[in-house]
């Protein structure tokens, strides 16, 4: 009693020992051991993503994470996914089925899939984690923690809104924005198409730090060209004219 939060200096001894005592296969050695082999080096702009859709595509932001997941493998072996048993929705499993090998399913433990991406970022991968966005909330905790350590985690949230069709409003994420917003040094895309989500992916790539990318269920069409330019912080103005008198901001689905 009364140790929470206390130091336990010189009684290191006695508690060890009294660990030590309650182990009741003593007879089983415990080994631990560090992965063979030096960390990779990661350096910022290795991931690289160019989308290359037909004039008139239409396409959910959500597919174009998982053509981007792909190509961004390619350009990096170090990219990596982890999905919470959504990869067929997330659009995760385009990657696990070409590179299996640097993917993780995690099942539907959210809290666990943080949790194992901020372990890998820590051994130097470049880790991309996805689920439904509103299933993230079961990992707030986990979140907030990588945050305030500044861990180079990527976290991918389909079905955003409420334009997610059959999936029903349990699935609908409408809070996510506002929960990844206060995550210290994190940054928040939303892209509104095929190409500006794909271009999302290598920014969060490159990103060194927390990121957070919200897609859509809906297929749309595309807004930008493939060669298009985008930048962390910054708007994009699809239609203008000299006689504006009123400015209108909007992202995701909710743009078309």
């Amino acid at each position: 009693m009364d140790w929470h939060g206390k130091a336990i200096g010189d009684h290191t001894g006695p508690v060890i020992q009294k660990f030590e005592d309650e182990i009741k296969n003593k007879d089983v050695e415990f080994t631990t051991f560090a992965p063979e082999g030096e960390e990779p080096k990661i350096e910022v702009g290795t991931v690289k993503v160019t989308p290359d859709y037909a004039e008139g595509t239409k396409i959910s932001t959500r597919k174009a994470y998982g053509n981007a997941l792909l190509r961004a493998r390619e350009s990096n072996e170090n990219v990596v996914g982890l999905d919470a048993e959504t990869k067929n929705s997330t659009f995760a499993i385009t990657l696990k089925n070409k590179y299996p090998n640097s993917f993780v399913e995690c099942f539907i433990a959210e809290q666990n899939m943080v949790g194992v991406t901020t372990g890998l970022s820590c051994r130097r991968k470049i880790a991309f984690c996805s689920t439904f966005a509103a299933f993230f909330a079961r990992a707030a905790d986990q979140i907030r923690i990588a945050g305030i350590g500044n861990n180079n985690i990527k976290m991918v949230g389909s079905h955003t809104g409420c334009s997610i069709g059959e999936d029903g409003p349990s699935q609908m994420a409408l809070e996510d924005v506002a929960f990844f917003r206060t995550i210290p040094e994190g940054l928040v895309l939303v892209p509104s198409d095929g190409i500006s989500a794909e271009k999302a992916v290598e920014i969060a790539g490159n990103f060194k730090g927390p990121a957070f990318i919200r897609t859509n269920r809906p297929d749309v069409e595309l807004l930008y060209k493939n060669d298009t330019e985008f930048e962390a912080g910054k708007c994009k103005v699809l239609k203008e004219s000299e006689n504006d008198s009123v400015l209108i901001v909007s992202y995701g689905v909710t743009l078309h």
